[in-house]
């Protein structure tokens, strides 16, 4: 617990889950079932759609870590054509 240099660890500048999620732009998250990183995503896609924000959350199944990045895999694809929909749909609802 070095790194906390004497912050809480539930202080929102150790960790954003802690933060106020109020007010924020459309969020969408995407991660796969086999990461670390799961239930953290699952904690902030509902931090914030419990302070009134529309957010997704896509699970993606046995895909690596950073996948999105790997032009080999279908499912990079479709994540990236995921992204440009949901922008797109953001940038038309301002």
């Amino acid at each position: 617990m070095t790194y906390l240099g004497g912050v809480a660890p539930d202080h929102p500048d150790v960790s954003p889950l802690f933060g106020d999620w109020a007010g924020l732009a459309p969020l969408h998250f995407h991660v796969s079932d086999t990461e670390i990183i799961l239930d953290d995503s699952r904690r902030a896609a509902e931090r914030a759609r419990r302070a009134g924000n529309r957010v997704t959350l896509t699970i993606w199944h046995d895909v690596p870590h950073s996948f999105y990045y790997m032009n080999a895999l279908r499912e990079a694809w479709r994540c990236r054509a995921e992204v440009v929909a949901f922008v797109g749909a953001a940038l038309r609802q301002m």
